[in-house]
């Protein structure tokens, strides 16, 4: 895997087989991040959460619902959503970024 920085912080993570994961940017109460794969695309919110006593982290939904169209409105099949599951979850354990996840 690949990375890019920016201010000293990891923004982005891309593989070798064609897929990335990037925070792009912010919603009034949340990170956005975005799972690339070629020409496709979701985009997810991640809300600050505390993930442990005295740290603080990102929440991400990830069950079917929000994971059942690409930015484009076309439907995403069983297998797709799994693959970005666990490349989503990949991504963010390398960017070594604390979070929790509602996958199923």
């Amino acid at each position: 895997m690949g990375f890019h920085r920016k201010w000293f912080r990891w923004r982005a993570v891309r593989d070798d087989s064609g897929y990335e994961v990037a925070f792009v940017g912010m919603d009034r109460r949340a990170r956005k991040v975005k799972y690339s794969d070629g020409k496709r695309s979701i985009t997810v919110a991640g809300e600050p959460v505390k993930v442990s006593e005295k740290r603080w982290g990102l929440h991400f939904a990830l069950q079917d619902r929000y994971l059942g169209k690409w930015d484009d409105g076309s439907e995403t099949t069983h297998e797709e959503r799994e693959t970005v599951r666990n490349r989503f979850r990949g991504a963010l354990e390398y960017m070594r970024v604390r979070y929790t996840l509602d996958s199923k």
